[in-house]
């Protein structure tokens, strides 16, 4: 299971051997994101990016209620990388409480 909870993920903002990696789309990550994440919106042409994410880092990936970043983090594992997805994502209305968002953690512009 490589996931990690909100609560887990926010005790990491700022250490140096984690990136936070939100999939969401462009004009969504600039309504709000995790502190220090940078954005890779998921589709078709997203690995040709992946060369920005240090591979001696842990990535937590994030989307919006976390489904399509466990997927994506099992297709970074097969890469090599070290990921994990972050549980309920940035948190959306029908997942409350689960989420970032829902969770009561501040969000960057």
């Amino acid at each position: 299971n490589y996931m990690i909870s909100p609560e887990n993920a926010n005790k990491l903002i700022g250490d140096d051997s984690i990136v936070f990696l939100s999939i969401r789309k462009a004009d969504d990550f600039a309504g709000g994101h995790i502190e220090g994440a940078i954005n890779i919106p998921w589709g078709n042409e997203m690995q040709e990016d992946f060369d920005v994410l240090p591979m001696d880092k842990t990535s937590i990936v994030y989307c919006y209620s976390g489904q399509t970043a466990a997927q994506t983090v099992a297709a970074m594992r097969l890469m090599g990388y070290d990921a994990v997805s972050l549980s309920g994502g940035m948190g959306v209305e029908a997942n409350d409480p689960i989420g970032w968002v829902n969770s009561g953690y501040d969000v960057a512009k």
